[in-house]
């Protein structure tokens, strides 16, 4: 978990948004084989649905892959 969380500030440290941040490092650790496409699709997720406010951007990312993995 330390490590997930560690990859993840650093993603989002370095260009991603959370929600891509999210979604990338979940997949890289679980290799859910999650496409770089879809990654990219998530771009509009991050500060609440493309800075609306609502949902968090991280929260969006993390139910995306738990839609994948099921």
């Amino acid at each position: 978990m330390d490590k997930m969380l560690a990859d993840a500030t650093e993603n989002f440290t370095t260009g991603f948004m959370c929600s891509e941040s999210v979604l990338e490092v979940l997949n890289r650790h679980y290799e859910l084989g999650i496409g770089e496409e879809a990654i990219a699709l998530s771009t509009g997720f991050p500060y609440g649905f493309g800075d609306g406010g609502n949902v968090c951007g991280a929260v969006a990312g993390a139910t995306m892959v738990v839609s994948v993995s099921r």
